[in-house]
């Protein structure tokens, strides 16, 4: 479960800590920050600071507004990346309150807004604009009364991320995936697989012995064979006797995680 630390208000607006833990799952992170929101005021800004960097693999807000005239009210989200999607964008005439999730998942951006349901958001932008980026950072939740004499509130909203579930960890160098790094043999197959037609692979991440994101065949041979023979510089992290993550990232993938225990 996520973790939350409430941090001191600044100008109304309040901050949020909060640990993402489950990726390859859905996490739920809140705020309530009961702000105040009226056309006499600036735009209410509320904050979730999210700890983990994880890639965000689909995202919903749901949020919950008083608020007697919607065709007032513009709501935005912002990342950490700086991408903005408006949710709802002055929709809803003379009619109150906000009660719903906006998802790409969701129906048609028009009333009632206060259903409880789910809801494309109003644009420009839409939640897939999101997907792919990393979760660390701050995500801003931005609500503007652009006109009216009706005052409101800004009750709570909330992050509801799903995340791309983590590569597998792979031994740099263990190119036949069998758990070790044997520097022959893990050398014949990645040759055999170029020149040969043999097996794929199972890690490209852990084929390429020099972590420059790219496999060229000889200078990953030349690159095994003469740390485990002439004492050269031990390969990149997590090098072949740990396993790990590549801590650089590249195109290069692991979709079968090989035996790395």
């Amino acid at each position: 479960m996520p973790r939350y630390r409430r941090l001191l208000p600044i100008f109304a607006a309040f901050a949020l800590v909060a640990v993402a833990t489950d990726a390859g799952a859905q996490t739920e992170l809140c705020s309530s920050p009961d702000s105040l929101v009226a056309g006499s005021l600036p735009t209410q800004f509320d904050t979730i600071e999210v700890v983990d960097s994880l890639e965000v693999e689909d995202l919903e807000v749901s949020c919950s507004v008083t608020h007697g005239w919607l065709g007032s009210l513009i709501v935005q989200v912002e990342s950490p990346a700086d991408t903005t999607v408006t949710l709802h964008n002055q929709g809803g005439l003379f009619n109150e309150n906000i009660n719903l999730t906006w998802t790409d998942a969701g129906g048609t951006n028009e009333l009632p807004y206060d259903c409880d349901c789910e809801m494309l958001p109003s644009g420009p932008g839409e939640m897939a604009d999101f997907v792919g980026e990393f979760s660390e950072g701050d995500w801003t939740l931005a609500v503007t009364d652009v006109e009216s004499f009706v005052e409101g509130t800004l009750n709570d909203w909330c992050l509801i991320f799903e995340f791309a579930p983590p590569p597998p960890p792979f031994r740099r160098g263990d190119i036949n995936g069998n758990g070790e790094v044997e520097a022959i043999l893990d050398s014949v197959a990645l040759l055999d697989w170029q020149f040969n037609l043999g097996a794929e692979p199972p890690c490209f991440e852990a084929a390429d012995v020099d972590d420059d994101g790219l496999i060229i065949t000889l200078l990953e041979v030349v690159t095994l064979l003469s740390w485990q023979f002439l004492s050269t510089e031990e390969p990149p992290a997590p090098g072949p006797t740990e396993c790990g993550e590549d801590p650089t990232g590249d195109e290069l993938t692991c979709a079968v995680g090989p035996d790395c225990l």
